[in-house]
Parts: structure tokens; C-alpha cells; sequence
């Protein structure tokens, strides 16, 4: 039975071993390039597709339409030896509220729109503009909440984004900025 064992054993080894090989390369010649560095780029999300949310509360039709602006957010890192390069794509959204016949909104937003804060430029050309929903109704306003955000991080810019009927402009009531460090 040790015998068996043995032989099954050498068997495994002389199969499992395989015969390499070297192959010699001359880089000498002036018309080869050799790249030794690699790049991997990716997109977030990686297949798009508008985004769209209706709402009909007390006779309002509320439509909010998130569409791609064709930039992005560029995040680059080093990993193993590779270069990284991730790229987050940047919304608009058109905010549209009807009752009956009355239009009354129809605006575009971008993530300039809400430049309001300290270092705003710096931060919003790292952030993108994630997100934009409706929160609630009343007689005199309609609130809406917006979130804007570095990726990958907890950076970001938190609103609530409120449209008084009288008045008829839009106003940040509320702003929450997260630091990165928390």
C-alpha cells in the first residue's frame, strides 16, 4: 500500500511539473517602445439612463428629469502599480410643477447653481451633482432636498430646496456641509 502511495505520489510531482522556458529579448533596437506602465479607467454609473419621477400631490403634477451634463468627476489613484482613473458622471435636473394648466416651474439646475458656500469653486470641481427629490407640499411652498457630493468620500453638500408660491423664487432654507474628516 506505501508503495502506492509513493508511486501516486512521484506520479502527481513529475505531472504537476512543467518545463520552462526563457525567452530572451534584444530592447536595443531605437524603434521599440516598451510601456511598462498600465491604465485602467472605468465610469460611474456605467450605463445611463434618465432618470424620471412624477408626483401628483393636491392637484400639483411634479416632474423632477435627472439628466447626464456630459462631464465628470475625475478621481486618479495609484494601486499595485496601476493607475487608476474613475470617472463619476455629473446630473442636471429640470424641476417642472403644473396644476391643471398653470405651469409653474420649469427650471434647469446644475451643481453651480448652488455655489454659496466657502471654498464652493474648489469643492464643486470635485463633486458632482448626485441627486434632487421631492420632499413635500403645502399651501404657501413646495420643498425639494438636493444632495451634492465628492465620490467616494463623505464630502458633501446636503440642501433642502424650497420654492414659496407668493414669492415665486427658490430659496436654501436648510444646508448641511459634511466634512471629509468625520
Amino acid at each position: 500500500m506505501k508503495t502506492i502511495i509513493v508511486l501516486f505520489a512521484l506520479i502527481s510531482i513529475t505531472l504537476g511539473c512543467k518545463e520552462s522556458k526563457t525567452e530572451t529579448v534584444d530592447l536595443s533596437h531605437d524603434d521599440v517602445e516598451v510601456n511598462t506602465s498600465q491604465t485602467v479607467e472605468r465610469i460611474f454609473p456605467e450605463n445611463y439612463e434618465i432618470q424620471r419621477k412624477d408626483t401628483l400631490v393636491n392637484g400639483y403634477n411634479i416632474k423632477i428629469t435627472g439628466e447626464e451634463t456630459g462631464t465628470f468627476t475625475t478621481m486618479s489613484y495609484e494601486m499595485d502599480g496601476i493607475e487608476h482613473v474613475d470617472k463619476f458622471r455629473d446630473f442636471k435636473y429640470t424641476v417642472i410643477v403644473e396644476k391643471g394648466n398653470d405651469r409653474i416651474i420649469n427650471k434647469t439646475f446644475t451643481k453651480q447653481d448652488f455655489a454659496l458656500f466657502e471654498d464652493s469653486d474648489e469643492f464643486l470641481n470635485e463633486a458632482n451633482f448626485h441627486g434632487y427629490d421631492f420632499e413635500s407640499l403645502s399651501a404657501i411652498e413646495i420643498i425639494f432636498s438636493g444632495y451634492i457630493g465628492v465620490p467616494e468620500t463623505d464630502n458633501a453638500f446636503v440642501f433642502q430646496h424650497i420654492y414659496n408660491f407668493d414669492r415665486k423664487e427658490f430659496q436654501i432654507v436648510e444646508k448641511v456641509y459634511v466634512d471629509e474628516y468625520l
